[in-house]
């Protein structure tokens, strides 16, 4: 669960939501096969601030670097679970991706 701001003219409302984590969501999610060190663009319409992290079964792990929103994936086999956390100026959205190095 977290915690959603929402702007109510001039008043910020915050609201409870009850959402699943990436790693939760990974569950139901068909991973990407990938290549060893294999890079990766992050598209998002609107042209949003992109911050990328890699999850496991305790939360965020680490923020992942990215040079125009393209991340290069790990070398070692399995899946990676992966946030994109898209900024824009109105609003923020949080996408999860599952690749799987072969």
């Amino acid at each position: 669960m977290g915690k959603k701001e929402r702007k109510k003219g001039v008043e910020i409302e915050v609201v409870q939501t009850d959402h699943a984590s990436p790693y939760q969501m990974a569950e139901h999610i068909e991973s990407i096969s990938a290549n060893p060190n294999q890079k990766v663009d992050i598209k998002i319409d609107g042209n949003p601030n992109i911050e990328v992290y890699l999850w496991n079964e305790k939360g965020r792990e680490i923020e992942i670097k990215h040079n125009d929103n393209q991340i290069t994936l790990p070398s070692s086999k399995g899946k990676y679970i992966y946030e994109a956390l898209a900024e824009w100026t109105n609003g923020t959205i949080s996408y999860t991706f599952v690749m799987e190095i072969k």
